[in-house]
């Protein structure tokens, strides 16, 4: 009886360690094999975002405007052909030498992105075109298939001995060939043929009809406009004026400030120059004006120009910027809040924060700073678009497994990645 108990107990612990290694496996096969897959698709997003920033500038040369949606882009570029020219070759001679009849040229073209390969064609001998009997080698481009409308020249090389040509292998992408000859040869091109070309074949490395959607999602992806918001305003300083707002903050502080140094720009000048003329007169050619004695000066000068101003006077200080962003976020970046501290904003580090504690430390500047009244002129911001923004929705609820096997679910890429104005955000 205990020899079939145990029997029993072994064939349980058999059984219980048969499926622990089957869950073992599910529990590293399955999550192995979505990221696997994750990966793929995340390499082939980024190949259809690239594709499809191409095609928005593509967009952009047909329309001189960048496309409000994907259906105005699909709508223009499958009208679309362009006239391209043949593929040209590039034959560099690198190497005569005038004691031994013997001719070396490099081989390339001016466009390695249309080749997918050399071909190279020895034919033995034949007639030149200046009717002698020489050694004749024919090479040409084979094209990719989007590009195989398109035409190539054939260079032809003659030599008086045997011409060898093979391809130089600088690195994966290199196409370029050499070719060799004891005797000297002559070259001649026969020109390839141009071709109109529909733009969804030329340009983009994928086909054109998957570029538009997510591979993990299925889902569009999303495009927006890259706008440029450039800004210019006034601000309009008055001593003890009747109208106006007070120059409470910092950064009104610091423009009033900015203002001011304007007015001895030139007696600052004066100084810093004196100061180095008198270090190279003592034989220090590399002098530079320390950046303390800089903001000493400019405090000096500013403070002593302030001293001179009556009530009434007015001071202005203009300002113009631009900043980028989002075309659907306009009404942030328009804001008179936001504009004015584009305009006008506050330094926290460098010579103008460090002049401006040191000028309000005067008694009688900050006084003079207190009895000022500030108005401001903004300008209606300009915004023009410069780009696309494009994204790929990564919403974090996608499903690779079903039923059981949910157990065994990753969670999802955070996303693919982006390109923002023709910046990739993975380079």
């Amino acid at each position: 009886m205990a020899g079939k108990q145990t029997g029993g107990g072994s064939i349980l612990l058999k059984i219980l360690i048969a499926v622990l290694i089957v869950v073992l496996y599910f529990a590293v096969e399955i999550p192995s094999r979505q990221w696997e897959q994750q990966e793929a698709d995340q390499i082939l997003a980024r190949k259809r975002l690239t594709n499809l920033n191409t095609a928005t500038l593509q967009y952009l040369f047909f329309n001189r405007k960048f496309p409000d949606t994907f259906e105005d882009l699909k709508a223009s570029l499958d009208t679309c052909r362009l006239h391209v020219p043949p593929l040209h070759f590039i034959a560099d001679q690198k190497q005569m030498n005038p004691d031994a009849a013997r001719d070396s040229i490099l081989i390339s073209a001016e466009d390695t992105m249309r080749v997918e390969a050399f071909t190279i064609q020895g034919g033995g001998r034949g007639l030149s075109p200046e009717g002698m009997e020489r050694y004749h080698t024919r090479i040409w481009a084979k094209m990719k298939p989007q590009y195989d409308a398109l035409g190539t020249d054939t260079l032809h090389l003659w030599s008086d001995s045997e011409i060898k040509a093979w391809p130089r292998e600088y690195g994966e992408m290199d196409f370029s060939l050499w070719a060799s000859s004891p005797s000297r040869f002559e070259r001649y091109f026969t020109p390839g043929d141009s071709a109109y070309v529909e733009v969804t074949r030329h340009s983009f490395a994928l086909p054109f009809e998957t570029i538009f959607t997510c591979p993990s999602t299925g889902k569009p992806f999303e495009m927006q406009h890259v706008a440029k918001y450039s800004y210019s305003g006034e601000y309009l300083f008055e001593l003890e004026g009747e109208e106006g707002e007070s120059v409470s903050t910092v950064a009104r502080q610091q423009a009033f400030f900015e203002a001011a140094r304007t007015q001895v720009a030139n007696g600052i000048a004066e100084r810093f120059q004196a100061l180095t003329d008198s270090a190279k007169a003592a034989g220090n050619a590399q002098f530079q004006v320390p950046e303390a004695e800089k903001n000493k000066i400019v405090v000096e000068e500013v403070s002593t120009w302030l001293a001179k101003m009556e009530p009434g006077q007015k001071l202005a200080h203009s300002s113009e910027r631009s900043h980028t962003a989002r075309a659907d976020s306009a009404s942030f970046y328009t804001a008179d809040r936001f504009v004015e501290d584009t305009l006008f904003p506050e330094a926290t580090l460098g010579s103008r924060a460090r002049q401006h504690e040191s000028l309000m430390a005067l008694p009688a500047v900050s006084q003079l700073v207190s009895a000022l009244r500030v108005g401001s002129e903004l300008d209606s911001v300009r915004i023009d678009t410069v780009g696309t923004a494009l994204y790929s929705p990564i919403e974090g609820d996608e499903v690779y497994m079903e039923g059981f096997m949910r157990i065994f679910e990753v969670d999802p890429p955070e996303n693919h990645g982006y390109i923002y104005n023709g910046t990739t955000s993975w380079e």
